[in-house]
């Protein structure tokens, strides 16, 4: 099976008849499991052919995929250790919208993995989700509160004269060949700044728009309905709130799919 590879760049390019063939051994419909994936917009579907190009970070990597899949998954007395593996990995994905018991459960492989000394705080917990949920909701707030257009504007123009001085210092440079000069100087007039915030987050219709987020508040009943994306949510339920959660943004990211890359986001 040929594939492409560009110089310098670290993945493969390849059809996805191609990559349907590495999982070939075990089975899978890669069409099918694809197509499905990305019709979740059943008004606009989307249908991938086989000559659709993707792209592979490691062949070998799936070609022993297969292969171990194929030892285990498909042998009745080893399925087993998939199974269980599967249901960890979900358990551990997931572990912080869980108690506080099943987060100490896993701390000493979080340890391990991503060198993290200590579970956060409460309250740290609680920042982070909400601004990974809601993060230019927040940041509209913020930016209302402490970082103003004025702010912006003195920052990029510090960025721009930063730029100005790499620009011109880099043609006194004698250790560098012109060629790599070209390559620099073009690399840096490629670079798009994005300092502080989008100008959307100053249009609250334009914010909501973007989100297709309502937010009505009912304190009588002490409830908090969201509705993000066709997901309600209650402030009692944080588990099932984190689930639906992860779901809007993998439907979010799939939706983005075959479309214009948003250079604001």
């Amino acid at each position: 099976m040929e594939v492409s590879q560009k110089p310098n760049e670290t993945y493969f390019l390849m059809s996805l008849k191609q990559l349907d063939e590495l999982y070939q051994p075990i089975g899978l419909d890669i069409y099918s499991f694809l197509n499905e994936m990305l019709n979740v917009n059943s008004s606009n579907p989307i249908r991938l052919t086989e000559n659709e190009q993707v792209i592979v970070p490691s062949i070998d990597l799936i070609k022993n995929l297969s292969l171990i899949l194929k030892n285990y998954l498909l042998t009745p007395s080893k399925s087993h250790v998939i199974i269980d593996h599967l249901f960890f990995s979900i358990l551990f994905d997931l572990s912080s919208h869980l108690s506080t018991n099943f987060e100490k459960a896993i701390f000493p492989l979080s340890r391990e993995l991503q060198g993290m000394e200590s579970l956060p705080e409460r309250w740290e917990h609680c920042v982070k989700e909400t601004d990974g949920a809601f993060g230019y909701g927040l940041g509209s707030l913020y930016v209302k509160a402490v970082f103003g257009e004025k702010d912006r504007q003195q920052a990029n123009e510090l960025i721009q004269n930063i730029r100005r001085m790499f620009e011109k210092n880099l043609d006194k440079l004698d250790w560098i060949d012109e060629q790599s000069k070209i390559e620099a100087n073009r690399k840096l007039k490629q670079i798009k700044q994005k300092i502080g915030y989008p100008d959307f987050m100053h249009n609250k219709s334009k914010l909501n728009e973007r989100f297709d987020l309502l937010i009505r508040l009912n304190f009588c009943i002490r409830m908090i309905y969201f509705r993000y994306i066709g997901y309600s949510m209650n402030e009692n339920e944080y588990f099932s709130n984190g689930i639906k959660l992860l779901a809007r943004e993998r439907r979010r990211s799939l939706l983005k799919f075959r479309q214009q890359v948003d250079l604001t986001e």
